[in-house]
């Protein structure tokens, strides 16, 4: 996401493994600023779904775009073998010294890994739509698709844009409805935002993140040999579990986007 010499993520992630409580800010590019705080990027599971997911994974897991192991961790106590992988060297480097038995650093876009070497994915913590773009999610799943075993799964989190309503504005205008609606207009999902990372000073370059609506999900696991399992569409957090098709000729027809009423 960053080079070395910006490793935003990294200096958050370490600053509070060694006892630093400050907050940093994720900035819209429409100026739409949120603060959060570090703590949450080192529990896991969760929640009671979450936890539900996590337990009833098995065989050998890839921890993806990992952040500081929190589910890793939580998966190791249950005596699984993990890799975890992040582009963030600080990242990285806080998951060894947190007890991750084998953590590199990776970009999730560009995982090198044999084929089938992986029953299950995670990409949790809202890391399912890297992609960042169309193309590029469904680029992402098929390489997980690769490396997955034919039994595989990928566990994936995000926000499902449709369900963020409900904050508003001095003016009384929801911001996120606003956002989604110029995406829309020059033909966007509605939810693929462009942000950075302010902490301590510092800004991360921009990048963007696809916050998907579960039809987005579902077209672009079909187009890259997935299908889904599971999902709960009705919450902000959307959780989502995809398995293998059983047909893959259906991912080399690069079909669009449906709507809810097509499914």
């Amino acid at each position: 996401m960053s080079s070395e010499s910006n490793d935003i993520w990294g200096a958050i992630f370490t600053d509070y493994q060694r006892g630093l409580r400050i907050p940093h800010q994720i900035v819209r590019d429409d100026g739409q600023t949120e603060t959060e705080h570090a703590d949450r990027y080192f529990d896991a599971p969760r929640g009671a779904e979450e936890e539900a997911l996590l337990a009833r994974i098995e065989g050998r897991v890839l921890d993806a775009a990992c952040g500081p192991g929190a589910y890793t961790l939580a998966l190791q106590k249950r005596g699984l073998e993990v890799i975890s992988v992040d582009s963030s060297r600080g990242a990285i480097g806080v998951c060894t010294a947190r007890g991750c038995a084998d953590a590199r650093v990776m970009d999730v876009r560009e995982l090198r890994f044999e084929p089938a070497t992986f029953d299950a994915v995670l990409l949790m913590g809202g890391s399912f739509g890297l992609g960042p773009d169309r193309a590029g999610q469904i680029a992402l799943l098929r390489g997980l698709h690769e490396i997955t075993t034919s039994n595989g799964i990928v566990v994936g989190s995000t926000l499902n844009p449709i369900a963020t309503g409900g904050s508003k504005t001095a003016l009384g205008a929801d911001p996120h409805a606003a956002y989604h609606e110029r995406n829309r207009r020059v033909g966007n999902p509605p939810g693929l935002i462009r942000i950075r990372v302010d902490y301590r000073g510092r800004q991360s370059p921009w990048f963007q993140v696809w916050m998907m609506t579960p039809d987005e999900i579902e077209a672009t696991a079909t187009s890259a040999g997935w299908r889904v399992r599971s999902l709960n569409p009705s919450q902000p957090a959307c959780l989502c579990v995809l398995e293998k098709a059983a047909d893959r000729s259906a991912a080399a027809a690069d079909t669009p986007p449906r709507t809810r009423s097509d499914l």
